[in-house]
């Protein structure tokens, strides 16, 4: 193809959007919120029952092989979960998806019979080494944040051999209302796939259905590559994220947030913020309170676009895609930081891939891949807005300023033994001297940050790491990070939604004998909290009542409390540690007061039982039913703690109405 028909734009950064099922004008009213996913075909009694009785047997053979690692059980049991949830969630759209429910109990079956002949791993999968075509498998693994079986598809290369470690890339899928895990399955083990170089592997995570990866999405991503690399030699140096349409969007967040993980990026027509998105696509003015605007920054990506210096990215959009709107948005913020983007454009073309941009991205990508991501790069600069994402290569952020301020940090070895560094919004950070390429002891190194020569004290040849915190604005160095006082660090920083970011446990509320408003709203409200999770991020909630919860479960997980002092004996319990307090019929936090019997306090607090936890009081995951209907208004709804008026109820976009909401400063604290 001539240049003239195909060319390549060196612009800033590119698109984030994706193709909705049925997006526009009518799904602008909130009082009017159609199901998603929608309600599929109805499947017979008997073969409803005939699937579960198949499932319960291959579980009850699961269970009658001993010592079987949970790798190859998932590989199992994740086939007949995927049906179930199909089932349960009335996600068969055809009777052909219905008929790949029993290739899928077959394919079950054939693993079970498997396992009792003891093969295990890729022998288990069926990977045949030197096969000439490309293989197609499907697997789970165990989510760390609710204990779901989570289903993935992997690509094997034609001519597949156990060795030498290969190239990984992660293929994030678009948007369909209608892909159930069974759906998602049979594409997986049918269809090749947009890319599939000939000597990669290519992973395609399922995302927990449609999300845009964000969120337990995200976390799905990464746990689906670690569960991979435990299969298969997956070389650390050349994994990349790829997308199109949703999973366009997904590979921009990913790329900006994890930007240490990837050699390259292939971001393809994805939404990239959400006001402007909104505006532009969906004809929708969007007006977020003032906590809204400020949780934006967790998931807009030109805030973050800083980031993309660390490794390579092509992005790619069709010349008519009225998502090319993104690619724009991308532009503007990378040319204000000095950067420029391979912008690939298929002359011509609207949502889809043109065939020579397909050619010309894959050849940059194997040119990139060569070479692959450099483990010990002498320059960061590293942007984050919140320790969900507190590090980059060998920097790691402690402790910001502010959160949802822009926090930088730029750091350059020079020489041998070396380091200048230049920071904005940050108290605390540590450097991993090893990874920044410094072999020498800690006390031969010199450091200067923000202009200041600062003394490293001698803290033994064998430390590779070493930390700096801001005191009285002056910078010193420090042996380890303090984590004795409250305080907002990596993992445990808020808001509400980060508390299902990693494992967390349901904990249901008493029954009142005389419920009042606020009762009988924390009631419906756990009830939608756990039906939610299941039905939108497709997992599997664990809840107990209080009297159930044992020390390994405060020990290892997020506690989501629903109840009241009264209600619920764990808040009883660590009420008097909590910013919120219960008085004479009133809930108070910080100067805020209002009525018990009308309002519910939502919160997310470190847990006054085990700091390295959180707890968090009376809510899910924070965006609701109207946010479905388009992945880029699924964005955190509440911030740290809010009080809320249930007197009305809840609706398909908040809980109540929010009188007061806000965020608690670094210390954790109430501020006004």
């Amino acid at each position: 193809m001539k240049p003239s028909s195909l060319f390549i734009a060196t612009a800033s950064l590119v698109l984030c959007t994706m193709r909705l099922f049925a997006d526009g004008p009518d799904d602008n009213l909130p009082a009017k919120v159609r199901p998603v996913p929608p309600p599929g075909i109805e499947v017979p009694a008997e073969t409803q029952n005939a699937f579960r009785e198949e499932i319960d047997s291959i579980r009850s053979g699961l269970k009658d092989i001993p010592q079987l690692d949970d790798i190859d059980r998932c590989a199992v049991e994740g086939l007949v979960r995927a049906i179930e949830m199909t089932l349960e969630q009335k996600m068969f759209y055809s009777e052909a998806e219905v008929a790949m429910a029993d290739k899928l109990l077959a394919l079950a079956n054939q693993r079970l019979e498997a396992l009792r002949q003891g093969k295990r791993r890729l022998e288990l999968l069926g990977v045949v080494e030197g096969s000439e075509k490309p293989q197609l498998i499907v697997s789970g693994f165990r989510s760390k944040l609710d204990s779901s079986i989570q289903p993935y598809g992997l690509v094997v290369p034609p001519k597949w051999k156990p060795a030498p470690a290969r190239r990984l890339d992660i293929w994030l899928h678009g948007r369909d209302e209608k892909t159930s895990e069974v759906g998602f399955l049979n594409r997986r083990l049918n269809q090749l796939g947009e890319f599939a170089p000939a000597d990669s592997y290519v992973l395609h995570p399922y995302g927990r259905y449609s999300n845009a990866f964000k969120f337990a999405g995200e976390i799905d991503v990464l746990e689906a590559l670690e569960n991979v690399s435990q299969l298969v030699k997956v070389d650390p140096l050349r994994v990349s994220i790829r997308g199109f349409s949703m999973g366009g969007a997904g590979c921009w967040q990913m790329a900006v947030h994890y930007p240490d993980r990837w050699f390259a990026a292939t971001p393809g027509a994805g939404f990239c913020e959400t006001s402007q998105f909104l505006s532009v696509f969906q004809k929708e003015e969007f007006k977020p309170t003032p906590f809204q605007k400020s949780l934006l920054h967790w998931y807009d990506c030109p805030d973050w676009s800083n980031n993309l210096r660390l490794h390579q990215t092509i992005a790619y959009s069709g010349e008519l895609d009225r998502q090319k709107q993104a690619a724009d948005v991308m532009e503007e913020s990378m040319k204000s930081k000095g950067m420029k983007l391979t912008h690939v454009i298929g002359p011509g073309t609207e949502h889809k891939f043109h065939p020579d941009a397909k050619k010309t991205i894959e050849a940059q990508m194997q040119e990139w891949s060569v070479q692959g991501r450099n483990p010990k790069p002498r320059k960061i600069d590293f942007t984050t807005y919140t320790l969900r994402y507190p590090s980059d290569s060998w920097v790691r952020l402690e402790r910001l300023g502010k959160h949802w301020e822009e926090a930088r940090i730029q750091a350059e070895v020079i020489g041998e033994d070396s380091i200048e560094i230049t920071t904005k919004n940050v108290r605390c950070f540590s450097i991993d001297l090893g990874q920044a390429g410094i072999e020498k002891s800690p006390d031969r190194l010199s450091v200067k940050i923000d202009g200041a020569a600062i003394s490293v004290a001698s803290l033994g040849k064998n430390l590779r790491q070493v930390t700096f915190k801001r005191e009285s604005g002056a910078w010193k160095s420090s042996g380890k990070v303090d984590n004795a006082q409250p305080t907002k660090r990596p993992g445990i920083q808020g808001p509400i939604d980060d508390a299902f970011l990693s494992k967390f446990l349901f904990v249901s509320p008493n029954m009142v004998a005389a419920p009042n408003a606020s009762d009988r709203w924390i009631a419906e409200e756990f009830k939608h909290a756990t039906q939610e999770w299941r039905r939108h991020f497709r997992g599997d909630i664990v809840a107990k009542s209080a009297d159930k919860v044992t020390a390994e479960d405060i020990a290892s997980s997020n506690l989501i409390l629903f109840g009241t002092p009264e209600s619920n004996p764990l808040i009883a319990k660590i009420a008097s540690s909590l910013p919120a307090q219960w008085k004479a019929n009133k809930i108070q936090i910080g100067s805020h007061q209002v009525s018990a019997d009308q309002h519910v306090v939502a919160m997310v607090f470190p847990n006054p039982l085990n700091p390295e936890r959180y707890v968090v009081l009376n809510s899910g995951f924070t965006f609701r039913e109207f946010a479905y209907l388009n992945n880029a208004r699924q964005i955190p709804m509440l911030p740290d703690w809010a009080l809320i008026d249930v007197s009305k109820g809840a609706t398909s976009q908040m809980p109540g109405e929010i009188p007061f909401a806000g965020f608690f400063d670094e210390e954790w604290k109430f501020q006004p």
